[in-house]
C-alpha cells in the first residue's frame, strides 16, 4: 500500500511540475549585444569578480560532475529510468551529462546572484528589461518562480556564457 502512496505522490508532482512548465513565459530575450556589456560589468562589479569565479573554478565543477555520475536508484534498489537511458548499450550519454553538468553551474551562478540582490536589485531589474522588452515593473511583478526561471534562461543564454570566457581571459591578461 505505502509503495502505491509513493507512485501516485510521485505522479501529482511530476503533474505540477509539468503545468508550471507548461505556462507560457511572459518574457523573450534578444540576442545581447555590445549595449548589454557596460550594465553587465556594472552588475558583476557589485557581486564581485571574485565571488561568480568560485562558480567556475575546478572544485565546484567537480562536485557537480561527481553528483552526476553517481548512479541513482529508486525505491526498489534498480536503475533510474534516467539511469538506465544513460547507459543504454553501455555507453555513458555524455552530451546528457554535459547539459547536466551545465545547468548545475548556472544554478549556482543564479545562487551567487540571489545572495546579492539587496545590493545589485536595481541592476538586475534593469538588465532584465532591457534583454526582454519588459518593463521593470512588469518584472518586479513576476511570480516567484516564473522570475527565478527568468534569471536561470538568462544565465544560460550562449552569449551569457560568451560574454564570460571574454572577460575571464581578459581578467587573465591583466593579473
Amino acid at each position: 500500500m505505502e509503495n502505491i502512496n509513493v507512485v501516485a505522490a510521485q505522479d501529482e508532482a511530476e503533474k505540477e511540475v509539468q503545468q508550471i512548465e507548461e505556462r507560457v513565459k511572459p518574457y523573450t530575450f534578444r540576442k545581447l549585444n555590445s549595449t548589454d556589456l557596460f550594465p553587465m560589468i556594472k552588475l558583476i562589479t557589485k557581486i564581485g569578480i571574485d565571488e561568480l569565479t568560485e562558480v567556475f573554478e575546478g572544485d565546484t565543477i567537480k562536485k557537480i560532475i561527481d553528483g552526476v555520475t553517481k548512479k541513482e536508484k529508486n525505491i526498489t534498489g534498480e536503475e533510474s529510468d534516467v539511469e538506465k537511458e544513460a547507459t543504454a548499450n553501455g555507453e555513458k550519454n555524455a552530451k546528457g551529462k554535459e547539459i547536466i553538468v551545465g545547468i548545475g553551474v548556472a544554478l549556482k551562478l543564479v545562487n551567487k546572484i540571489m545572495e546579492h540582490i539587496p545590493s545589485c536589485e536595481n541592476d538586475i531589474y534593469t538588465l532584465l528589461s532591457r534583454v526582454s522588452g519588459m518593463s521593470i515593473e512588469e518584472i518586479k511583478g513576476l511570480d516567484l518562480d516564473v522570475f527565478m526561471k527568468m534569471l536561470l534562461d538568462f544565465v544560460t543564454k550562449e552569449e551569457f556564457w560568451d560574454f564570460f570566457k571574454v572577460a575571464s581571459e581578459y581578467i587573465k591578461r591583466l593579473g
